[in-house]
């Protein structure tokens, strides 16, 4: 069991027993006092959120502001972000504060009531009976439970997010590498974390709103931004594998369907986003070249991918389906298993809908192809497949310059 999951079962234990306990102790007329301070607390700490966080924002750390500094970190040696994702990371940061801001607060009340207003009001309020004991200590539980739901649930969206952006690949390596042991994954992944996200996603998604995105909704983003990025690093080096004389079928395969299934991870992510998310998406998708191969120098193949791309003009699953296709079929010509016209098909639909992706790995001067050593027969499902796409004529050339096809229509 990891770190993570027996931090979070103990301090849900703590939470629930000790809740009971001083129940049973208090009898059931103060426990149910103190039931409706620790609800007061948690609605005062929420609407304390808020102007903490501007608070804490502005804090002045070596002459710089904390949102500086913070931001600082996120652009640093060869992990530098462009400025649109910059943005994107400083509003995780702010909310990441804000809702640090609330457990602070939340915790400050709880401990002022506790020692401060709870020993003057019980001398108003008898303990009951004894037989209210076990009341007392349901009440108790009930405090447990709210107290537990208060703390526990953005805690546990804090982790799930982390382990989203955990999980981004810059240059083919996590964003962030943590031991084993800790276990972020098998929480996130298990009962508990599960259960817990079920329960109070909704209570997480409110403390960490910023105007008309959620933190979920930002972290998505991220994800989707720097997992794109790579995975178009990751064309350019299929690409590269193609064109190598050194290389055999299988690995030339094996880059299609690597970099492929990438692109098939990165548009179920897609698909996942809010509209809001998306609309965002859409504003810095210019700025990804500089994640891909920076700033100047990008090709100019590159930059004219990027320039006024929107999610629109592509569709980032079916090309990975295309490409893994494509390797798929390198691998029927190894072993001289049959090729369908199903399996041409599906390549030329996933490419037809994406040339984004096909102008910009036929834009250089030695641009590759995904396909060699057709026979005639095979062509021609290449041919029929192309003819029912709805491209045009500088469209259909692109497409059978990269799936090595004789430009027939260039005559006509």
């Amino acid at each position: 069991m990891g770190m993570i999951t027996l931090v979070m079962l103990g301090l849900t234990a703590v939470g629930l027993g000790f809740g009971a306990l001083f129940g049973l102790m208090r009898g059931r007329n103060r426990a149910i006092l103190r039931l409706i301070m620790v609800a007061v607390c948690v609605v005062v700490a929420i609407v304390l959120r808020g102007p903490l966080t501007k608070v804490v924002m502005g804090i002045n750390i070596n002459g710089q502001t904390l949102e500086q500094t913070l931001l600082s970190l996120f652009n640093q040696g060869e992990m530098t972000f462009p400025e649109s994702v910059q943005t994107l990371v400083l509003s995780l940061v702010e909310i990441i504060v804000g809702l640090l801001a609330y457990f602070i607060a939340f915790f400050a009340l709880r401990s002022v009531t506790w020692a401060v207003l709870f020993p003057i009001c019980k001398i108003f309020v008898h303990e009951g009976e004894k037989m209210h004991r076990g009341h007392g200590a349901l009440i108790g539980l009930a405090q447990g439970v709210i107290v537990v739901f208060a703390v526990m649930m953005p805690l546990n969206g804090l982790i799930v997010q982390f382990d989203k952006i955990a999980d981004i690949k810059m240059q083919d390596k996590p964003l962030l590498e943590l031991p084993a042991n800790v276990g972020l994954e098998e929480y996130v992944n298990g009962p508990m974390g599960k259960t817990y996200s079920a329960i109070g996603g909704w209570y997480f998604n409110m403390l960490t709103s910023a105007d008309t995105l959620k933190f979920d909704d930002l972290t998505d983003m991220v994800v989707v931004a720097g997992n794109l990025a790579g995975s178009i690093s990751g064309i350019n080096e299929s690409m590269d594998v193609l064109q190598s004389d050194t290389a055999s079928t299988q690995e030339k395969a094996d880059a299609l369907v690597d970099v492929g299934n990438r692109l098939i991870e990165v548009g179920e992510d897609v698909d996942n986003l809010s509209d809001e998310a998306k609309a965002q998406i859409d504003s810095l998708l210019g700025d990804l070249k500089e994640m891909v191969g920076g700033g100047e120098e990008s090709s100019e193949e590159m930059d004219e991918f990027f320039n006024d791309l929107s999610l629109d003009d592509i569709n980032i699953g079916g090309m990975g389906h295309a490409l893994v296709g494509v390797g798929s079929l390198m691998e029927k010509q190894e072993t001289g298993e049959e090729i369908n016209q199903e399996d041409v098909n599906h390549i030329v639909t996933g490419l037809a809908t994406n040339m984004k992706f096909v102008d910009m790995m036929t834009g250089g001067e030695d641009s590759p192809t995904l396909v060699s050593d057709l026979d005639e027969e095979q062509k021609t499902m290449f041919e029929n497949a192309i003819a029912e796409q709805e491209l045009s004529s500088e469209d259909e050339a692109s497409l059978r310059k990269l799936l090595g096809l004789t430009d027939t229509s260039a005559g006509e």
